[in-house]
């Protein structure tokens, strides 16, 4: 480290550095002058950066100054700026002078302040629901084997799939037993929840259950509804009595509009969010970065003499060149406004949510027929009419070409309740995404804005200091040379 040399120069202009009688200060009134003041920064005649180690004398312009500041007890001096990076680059230490070892202090603008900690206090409750939310389903599976696991996992599934679809076509489709579940709705339903906290994953969490729902109901079902048909006092929907129209479209269509639109807003928001906050986002590493593949050619030699040559390919895994660093200055704003326990509590509350905001969509429908006809709501009026009378022809309780037909009718004739609670996901996650990035915005903000406070030289030695007007061996003030 560095010991800056400082010069003092007592202020001559001072009227009360003037002796009374008017007459020119002596050597002595300076010297006293100088016991009485305790030096500054601003009394150095050389700054020298201990950081950057670029010098400033105190008779440069005024366009070739930059901001000094001396946060500590001994002699170190610094850009306002280079000490205000070196924290910023160690933000798990903390800041304090490497020479004598005092913590630096540093002036805060407090109506930013007051608005991030704001955030924080939110973030900070919601941290405590959310490890309360993982520890209460950290101990309910930990009372279960591998098996509970899976149960636990696809039963949640099964009423994610419930809440976020309705009741109506879970019940036709899929129904309550898991006997009438094929191979792949169990594993699906089973990877929902994975999918749902998975960060990549945002309005397209649904998306593979439009293209999965079965043909025709399970056996089961065929059979209730065939005895139920066959009561005189039974209720149940007619066909279409509407031709069919392009909007609402069919479930597989609308999976496609649910997987592109995810797809291009997983494209379009990282780039908006960068030119938000002015800086670029660590790139993730993908599943095959770092892995190269090379061919070695190896040279043997027969008894006769004679020499082959074996290439033998190998798949070496390691670190790029130059692979990206962690902590950066986004990964470190990240973390601050970012808590793993929040995503995955509302992760797992999608469905519901999903749910809440089709019915808030709902309502507000009945007011807007634009919106009635986005979401493909029908007016109580268009809702197909009930009868009272047997469904099924007998010959037909076996085509397997009928109940397809059933199937595909009664979907049709159903409230797309799937569209609405997508729409509701879809407006709850761009909300949400953009509090964050606006955390994130005003936390930077707020850091930006911070100022290291600055400090005399109580308890140096002037003879130690670089002063602008210095301090003889006698003790006395010495004229620097013109």
């Amino acid at each position: 480290m560095c010991n800056s040399r400082v010069f003092f120069l007592s202020p001559m202009s001072n009227p009360a550095s003037t002796p009374a009688s008017g007459r020119r200060p002596t050597l002595d009134d300076l010297t006293n002058e100088f016991e009485r003041k305790i030096p500054t920064i601003n009394d150095l005649r050389m700054k020298e950066c201990y950081i950057c180690r670029d010098e400033e004398r105190y008779d440069d312009p005024p366009s070739k100054r930059r901001e000094w500041v001396h946060p500590c007890k001994c002699t170190l001096i610094a850009h306002q700026s280079c000490l205000k990076e070196l924290i910023s680059s160690r933000p798990t230490r903390r800041p304090q002078c490497p020479q004598c070892g005092y913590e630096y202090q540093t002036k805060r603008n407090f109506p930013l302040l007051a608005s991030s900690l704001l955030f924080q206090i939110g973030d900070t409750l919601f941290q405590a629901m959310g490890m309360s939310f993982v520890a209460t389903s950290a101990v309910g599976l930990g009372a279960f084997g591998v098996m509970s696991v899976v149960a636990v996992g696809t039963g949640y599934g099964a009423i994610a799939v419930r809440e976020y679809f309705g009741s109506p076509l879970f019940d036709l489709l899929l129904t309550d037993s898991p006997t009438n579940w094929s191979i792949g709705h169990h594993f699906f339903l089973f990877l929902t929840p994975l999918r749902l906290v998975s960060p990549l994953v945002n309005i397209g969490a649904f998306t593979p259950f439009f293209f999965l729902w079965p043909s025709l109901p399970p056996h089961s079902a065929r059979t209730q509804l065939v005895a139920e048909s066959q009561r005189i006092d039974a209720d149940f929907p007619s066909l279409p009595i509407t031709p069919k129209s392009s909007w609402p479209p069919s479930m597989r269509t609308f999976g496609c509009i649910m997987l592109g639109s995810s797809i291009l807003y997983n494209r379009l928001f990282p780039p908006f969010a960068e030119w938000v906050l002015g800086m670029k986002r660590p790139r993730p590493r993908g599943f095959l970065q770092g892995i190269s593949f090379r061919r070695e050619v190896r040279r043997q030699e027969r008894p006769d003499g004679v020499q082959e040559f074996e290439q033998e390919a190998i798949i070496q895994v390691g670190q790029e060149d130059n692979p990206e660093e962690s902590d950066t200055p986004y990964g470190n704003l990240d973390g601050v406004t970012q808590y793993p326990n929040i995503s995955l509590m509302i992760g797992l509350l999608k469905p519901f949510v999903a749910s809440g905001m089709g019915h808030l969509l709902y309502l507000g429908a009945q007011h807007s027929r634009v919106l009635r006809l986005v979401l493909g709501i029908r007016h109580p009026i268009d809702t197909p009419i009930l009868y009272s009378s047997p469904r099924f022809v007998p010959d037909l309780e076996d085509n397997v070409w009928y109940w397809r037909y059933f199937t595909e009718t009664t979907v049709q004739q159903m409230d797309p309740v799937w569209i609405r609670n997508s729409v509701g996901l879809g407006i709850f996650i761009v909300v949400k995404d953009c509090v964050h990035l606006f955390h994130i915005w005003l936390t930077r903000r707020e850091l930006a804005s911070r100022r290291l406070k600055n400090r005399d030289f109580s308890g140096v030695d002037p003879k130690e200091l670089d002063l602008i007007r210095p301090v003889g061996p006698t003790g006395t003030n010495e004229v620097p040379p013109a």
